[in-house]
């Protein structure tokens, strides 16, 4: 029944993908479709980069739905970066590939039909031909996450981790950042939680820390960036030494530059991983998010920096940050082994020629 419910919503979109049907497909064509955003990052501005010779076509969460669906209907390629329900409904043309790019590394917080509620219960994720994840092991993390064949996931990489490995690129963000948050001699910390609540319709900032408090305690040795997760809208500001950084930031031309990463049950921790950052977990709410959401392994096995619950411990962290240099070696190798700075040519390789 909630089957049907959902094909209902999306009839409008069957009808006019049926009827577009009838249109003939464009090989040179490709789709690029970003639900959660208002301009292209990540995995899919990449992408774009490497189809100029291509007639590529870009969507966003605000679309013009007939021409969206027009465009779907005739590409060659559809590539999507999240949850993308207007899709789902719809039976995707044989000559077409529905590709899930999706925006994170590894496999941390429960996703799709991976989670406990019901998007046991949905079509969502069911219709796509390829899915590329960061390492080949966690293929079936994401075979069971979307609940498609093993054969649709493809351990190419994420493409947006090859940022991690280009040293000119590196070298000219570093610049940007030192000038922008006038870093000097300062430590900077990252503090990065995800999001609560189901999806971005939902979501919602869980305020556990006082930064002003942490700022105080911690003293000018310390600057501190506060980057809320996408679905969370921020506005972007510095005071005392707290800069709070808005959506339109990518968070990637951040990460290598920072001295010690502070977050929850964040995907950010792989990125965390490939630049060996210190990392602190600060998860006073464990228990209530496993509960509500939980995790693909216990989350012991990911917890490879100090692990806090209040802000004394986390300032204790902070001063003597410790990593688990052989937990770490774990993680990387089973949830990042294909993040090697060449996963772009990968994707090249095998959708664009």
């Amino acid at each position: 029944m909630y089957k049907f419910l959902q094909k209902l919503r999306k009839l409008m979109v069957i009808i006019l993908y049926d009827l577009f049907k009838l249109c003939k497909i464009d090989n040179q064509k490709i789709v690029l479709y970003s639900p959660s955003n208002t301009f292209l990052k990540g995995n899919l501005f990449y992408i774009k980069e490497a189809c100029r010779d291509k007639k590529v076509y870009t969507f966003y969460k605000n679309k013009n739905i007939i021409k969206f669906v027009y465009m779907c209907a005739t590409a060659k390629l559809i590539i999507t970066d999240d949850f993308a329900p207007t899709l789902y409904p719809l039976k995707i043309r044989k000559k077409t590939k529905f590709i899930q790019v999706w925006h994170a590394s590894g496999a941390f917080k429960c996703v799709g039909k991976a989670r406990g509620d019901i998007s046991k219960k949905t079509i969502s994720h069911k219709n796509y031909t390829d899915v590329l994840v960061s390492s080949t092991g966690i293929i079936d993390d994401y075979t069971r996450a979307f609940a498609i064949s093993k054969d649709k996931i493809k351990a190419i990489g994420t493409i947006k981790t090859d940022f991690f490995f280009n040293e000119e690129k590196l070298k000219h963000y570093h610049k940007i950042f030192l000038d922008k948050y006038k870093v000097g001699n300062k430590k900077v910390l990252l503090y990065a939680p995800t999001f609560r609540g189901a999806g971005i319709k939902s979501a919602y900032y869980k305020d556990m820390l006082d930064l002003d408090v942490l700022k105080k305690k911690l003293g000018d040795e310390y600057i501190i960036l506060f980057k809320m997760h996408p679905f969370i809208k921020q506005e972007n500001k510095e005071r005392n030494g707290i800069y709070y950084l808005d959506n339109d930031m990518e968070i990637d031309y951040i990460l290598p530059f920072i001295s010690l990463l502070i977050t929850d049950y964040s995907s950010i921790i792989f990125d965390g991983i490939l630049l060996s950052k210190p990392t602190i977990f600060y998860i006073p709410d464990l228990e209530e998010y496993q509960n509500k959401r939980g995790f693909f392994y216990p989350f012991d096995d990911y917890a490879y920096g100090n692990v806090t619950t209040n802000i004394d411990e986390l300032i204790g962290a902070i001063k003597k940050p410790v990593i688990n240099k052989e937990k770490m070696l774990k993680l990387k190798e089973k949830h990042l082994n294909m993040c090697d700075g060449k996963v772009l040519q990968r994707f090249i390789d095998d959708y664009l020629k």
